[in-house]
């Protein structure tokens, strides 16, 4: 895991992605089976949210997968991305 921290209470994880300009399936793919072995393997203490951060954002179909996972497996993960603006502020989608 790239970062863990705590906020109000809670404890969050983020798994940082470089996509290289390429497909950002991809890496939702690796950070996801990251971020479940980060939070399962040999008795770990699951983070309340986890984060995948990348630094390109995710098409529209990497959103909807996203989305349909977590409500689908009850899972505590999201995208993040840099914004539009470029100015290095970063969106969650929660």
């Amino acid at each position: 895991m790239d970062f863990q921290f705590s906020a109000d209470g809670r404890r969050l994880m983020a798994e940082l992605k470089i996509c290289y300009g390429l497909n950002t399936r991809q890496a939702i793919r690796e950070a996801l089976g990251q971020i479940l072995e980060y939070n399962h393997f040999d008795r770990r203490m699951p983070h309340d949210e986890w984060w995948i951060i990348l630094d390109q954002a995710p098409t529209p179909t990497d959103k909807a997968y996203v989305e349909r996972i977590r409500n689908l497996y009850d899972l505590p993960f999201y995208l993040g991305y840099e914004s539009i603006s470029g100015d290095g502020e970063f969106v969650i989608d929660r």
